[in-house]
């Protein structure tokens, strides 16, 4: 059975390690869909809380300021936490993406510290009237 998220055209789904539920059964649950799986954790919470996980992970989002609140400033921490958790999966030998998600924009997103994660999301840099984003990351 198909779950609404991938009616609606999703392939993996990410939550987030603080929700409350519990983790391991609800990964379990969506790979059972035949979906992709990513795990999420804000910015006051210890990446190496996603770690007991990364083996049954798609995806690792590391957030990057408080989630539900638009425009804040990118917070710098979140970078130890990106080169902590690319370490980690390398020494796994994982092949787990990371993502960042929050305040990265055309200043931010640049910056060398972020060649550990594979993707970035930044919606408000995107659609910006005159977007001006550099090389690797203009799409």
């Amino acid at each position: 059975m198909r779950s609404p998220s991938q009616k609606a055209g999703a392939s993996l789904i990410t939550f987030h390690l603080e929700c409350g539920c519990d983790t391991a059964a609800t990964l379990a649950r969506i790979k059972a869909l035949g979906c992709k799986t990513g795990l999420s954790v804000k910015p006051h919470t210890s990446v190496q809380a996603l770690f007991p996980y990364l083996d049954q992970l798609d995806l690792a989002l590391v957030m990057s300021v408080e989630p539900g609140f638009g425009g804040q400033k990118f917070m710098p921490m979140a970078l130890d936490k990106i080169h902590a958790l690319r370490e980690e999966i390398d020494r796994r030998g994982l092949s787990c993406l990371v993502e960042v998600d929050g305040g990265v924009d055309a200043v931010t997103g640049p910056l060398p510290a972020w060649r550990p994660a594979r993707m970035c999301w930044w919606p408000a840099a995107r659609c910006s009237a005159r977007p001006t984003l550099p090389p690797p990351w203009r799409g």
